[in-house]
């Protein structure tokens, strides 16, 4: 190695070590190549950590912070095929540096998967969202909104974005019939969810009933002795893909439920769990999952979606520079794979809400 190149090797180690940048939106890091450019721009400059991108400005932290005149922004390419660039600017560079802060963020306008809307979508929506009262950050399609949550409740109305001359429907979360419909309708015994037709039938009767458990019994399960339902409960008869009629108990209907739980298997215990619907993770992912919980150090064993996180009252919150744990989910028919983030609950700051949840479910 020559001199001219350890010198520059070593400039960039003192930059890295000494600074470290993190984007103001989503609370991460950036990656190395970024981070040395960064620090180099903020040395002898700038103190804040934080970076932000003009066009994220009205979408994060409203109107108020803005760009001041004349500053001179760094260009960064965007990951992961580079072939964008955006400028990017320091708190300090911004009318408001104190407010440019994840911390200080409003919440990110997403789709039913936890993805954030491009930064244009953002605005309009949080535009409409406020003028509507709208509280849910999650927005969803037309299609969506019949087909995975219950249909759209009588006279709301569509946001319609228009992009590239293609309309697209959009409605927010408090809009729909079943704004939990993320979650599924399972076995209290198995843990496992019920096949689309009965899916939709028990979502349906859950919602006109009233119930908070997504577990069910059959009727045939309530000859155990220690199995007793509440006074005046009558089941519902819901019909499967094959013509087969079964009546079903909501668990919110036994008065014993804890008698219902025990007969669940004893091979579960241990197994890694979805937190907000406490559904038992397949073979292939618990493989995952177990790996991840080793390496990363994890004892708990329930895990939780991006968007899941915000039908925990109060919405969670990750610990700062949290990353999520990719595994590749099979569809119940196992044709498609597809990939997904998900946390640890011991990724979150405030860990009591998961906690009840998890009690008023089970």
């Amino acid at each position: 190695m020559g001199r001219n190149q350890f010198r520059k090797m070593r400039r960039r180690l003192v930059l890295l070590s000494a600074y470290t940048a993190i984007c103001a939106a989503s609370g991460s890091t950036f990656d190395e190549e970024a981070q040395f450019i960064l620090a180099a721009a903020a040395a002898g400059r700038f103190t804040s950590p934080y970076w932000v991108r003009p066009e994220a400005l009205p979408a994060l932290f409203g109107n108020v912070v803005k760009v001041k005149d004349g500053a001179l922004g760094v260009l960064l390419p965007n990951p992961p095929h580079y072939s964008e660039v955006y400028t990017w600017f320091n708190a300090e560079q911004t009318t408001h540096p104190s407010q440019v802060d994840p911390a200080k963020a409003m919440k990110m306008i997403v789709s039913a998967r936890g993805h954030p809307y491009p930064l244009e979508v953002q605005s309009k929506l949080r535009e409409v969202a406020l003028q509507k009262g709208f509280q849910n950050p999650c927005w969803i399609t037309e299609a969506n909104a019949k087909f995975q949550f219950g249909g759209i409740k009588v006279g709301e109305e569509p946001f319609i974005f228009t992009e590239k001359g293609a309309e697209t429907r959009m409605y927010n979360l408090e809009q729909v019939m079943l704004p939990y419909g993320v979650s599924k309708m399972m076995s209290a015994l198995t843990g496992k969810p019920y096949p689309p037709p009965v899916q939709q039938a028990l979502q349906r009767i859950r919602h006109e009933k009233g119930y908070t458990s997504q577990l069910w019994i059959t009727k045939e399960w309530m000859k155990d002795d220690d199995i007793s339902l509440k006074k005046g409960m009558q089941s519902v008869r819901v019909t499967d893909d094959r013509g087969k009629a079964r009546d079903y108990y909501n668990l919110d209907q036994v008065e014993n439920s804890g008698a219902v739980l025990s007969l669940r298997s004893s091979a579960e215990r241990g197994s890694h769990r979805n937190a907000f619907t406490k559904q038992v993770y397949s073979t292939r992912e618990q493989f995952s999952l177990k790996a991840a919980a080793k390496e990363r150090g994890y004892k708990s064993t329930f895990w939780f979606t991006h968007l899941e996180m915000m039908f925990f009252q109060p919405p969670l919150k990750l610990k700062a520079e949290e990353k999520p744990v990719w595994v590749r989910f099979s569809k119940e028919s196992g044709k498609s794979k597809f990939s997904f983030a998900i946390y640890n609950v011991e990724q979150v700051v405030d860990t009591e809400p998961v906690e009840k949840h998890l009690a008023n479910i089970s």
